[in-house]
């Protein structure tokens, strides 16, 4: 039999596809989900909006008016507007765009892993600056990187997935102002802490902030993102996304969650609250190093096995984290979504269960509980 995947490019058929363990659960803390549905009386209002729309015509090619709602919101002209299925999708449209083979990459390490994939992908050279023992931005060496790559493309993500932790406006400046490219900031995460890097885009033209519903807005069942950065930059990348690429459903229900936005705010706040307490009580678990997040998800570094530790979790306790110890520098580190006060009650109750059985100290119940419901 003929093989027919030699036809694929090297790059493709050498780079590993995307994946997830497929396991049963009870509790779900893998994949920095909202764990708060959108209320009850915004899905009516969706619902309401999806029934009043013509489904038998196509949608407005280039989203025109969720563009001018959206820069609305955001105090920008909609032409600095590009949206997509997800930010996954435009970030994809910016590689797609931009690089090719004699093009360079640049990016952190550990970072979100599909930076470096889009970059082999489309055959560009990536370059990956690794972040500091305390996993913060490393902007001398950042800067450094940039000064002797001139790369086309620098990619970071902040707060930064799969470490939480947040870039700061000076650091970002002083790449803008040195890169001879784009400088792309994926901020799926943004609401729930680090700064808002929105006003710099209206000084700097090679900077495209990215930004997703499927966190603080609740809507990853409906995979929406967008863009904003200059027009002339904008009006480029959009060459690439596929006309109507944004379903009139789509549109619809952004249309709603914006006007809503107040409302669905107070689920951020609850999570960051909740953060804030299963961050303390994991700082008082023995054999458990936690570290600081500004996002909705919290990176550990346990004494015992991180591997055994995750099947422990899902096969005894039916609670899911991520494992991401294959991560460049992560060797050995769960990252856990803040779930409910319920879930996360119950994620505690576990870990004491699993690394009292693994020889940690048995006094983590009652150190763990004073620090985060005694403050």
């Amino acid at each position: 039999m003929r093989d027919f995947t030699r036809v694929f490019k090297r790059a493709v058929r050498e780079t590993p596809g995307y994946s997830l363990p497929r396991v049963s659960y009870r509790i779900k803390l893998n994949q920095n989900e909202n764990p708060f549905p959108v209320p009850e009386e915004v899905r009516k209002e969706i619902l309401g909006a999806i029934a009043s729309r013509d489904w038998n015509r196509y949608p407005e090619l280039g989203s025109g008016t969720l563009r001018r709602t959206l820069g609305d919101w955001l105090g920008v002209a909609p032409e600095q507007v590009l949206v997509g299925n997800g930010s996954n999708e435009i970030l994809l449209a910016i590689f797609q765009s931009v690089l090719e083979p004699g093009k360079t990459l640049l990016t952190l390490s550990p970072t979100f892993s599909l930076y470096r994939h889009y970059g082999e992908i489309f055959g560009a050279k990536v370059i990956e600056v690794p972040l500091d023992g305390e996993f913060r931005f490393p902007a001398g060496q950042l800067l450094a990187a940039i000064r002797e790559a001139q790369p086309e493309l620098v990619v970071l993500c902040s707060p930064n997935n799969p470490t939480g932790t947040a870039l700061e406006e000076p650091v970002l400046v002083s790449l803008l102002e040195e890169s001879p490219g784009l400088v792309i900031v994926d901020e799926a995460y943004h609401l729930f802490g680090g700064q808002d890097f929105l006003p710099l885009t209206q000084r700097y033209p090679n900077l495209v902030l990215t930004r997703s519903f499927s966190k603080a807005f609740a809507f990853a069942f409906g995979r929406f993102g967008f863009a904003v950065g200059a027009a002339e930059v904008l009006e480029q990348v959009a060459k690439v996304l596929l006309p109507y690429n944004l379903s009139g459903f789509t549109e619809a229900v952004v249309d709603v969650l914006v006007r809503r936005w107040p409302l669905l705010q107070q689920s951020v706040q609850e999570i960051v609250r909740e953060r804030e307490l299963l961050y303390r009580a994991l700082q008082g678990l023995p054999g458990v190093r936690v570290f600081p997040s500004a996002a909705n998800f919290l990176l550990i570094r346990p004494e015992m096995d991180a591997e055994q530790l995750f099947w422990r979790l899902v096969r005894e306790h039916g609670i899911l984290v991520r494992n991401v110890s294959g991560y460049p520098g992560l060797g050995n580190h769960l990252r856990i979504s803040v779930g409910t006060p319920a879930e996360n009650a119950e994620l505690l109750k576990a870990l004491r269960a699993v690394l009292a059985g693994s020889g940690a100290d048995q006094r983590a119940a009652k150190v763990a509980d004073g620090n985060a419901r005694n403050d």
